[in-house]
């Protein structure tokens, strides 16, 4: 699964359709939607590199109100959700680069 897109979602829909870890690492206060939910992977060491987001990005009206969950996502990804204005919602806080974080795993 590169990303899964659920469109619509009210923010009580939107809470039931995050995966539980990521509940806590909501704001407290949020618009009433409606949402929608860009799904990467998102266990701790997954890594969500820019050309995954913008693909997904492709899929999604400028309208939308974005939120994005992913285990963590490189600099070239928060770029571009920022620039779509999304709430990013991550467990890991260790910057990548889209170029670091594959040429580690070529070199595995």
């Amino acid at each position: 699964m590169k990303c899964k897109i659920q469109r619509g979602l009210s923010l009580e829909s939107l809470l039931s359709s995050l995966p539980h870890k990521y509940q806590g690492v909501l704001p407290p206060s949020l618009p009433t939607g409606p949402f929608t939910l860009l799904l990467f992977r998102n266990g701790r060491e997954d890594v969500v590199l820019g050309r995954t987001v913008g693909a997904a990005l492709d899929r999604v009206n400028d309208s939308e109100q974005l939120v994005a969950v992913g285990g963590s996502f490189t600099e070239e990804a928060v770029v571009l959700l920022r620039l779509r204005q999304a709430l990013i919602l991550q467990l890991d806080s260790w910057v990548w680069t889209d170029a670091r974080y594959t040429s580690l795993r070529a070199n595995k």
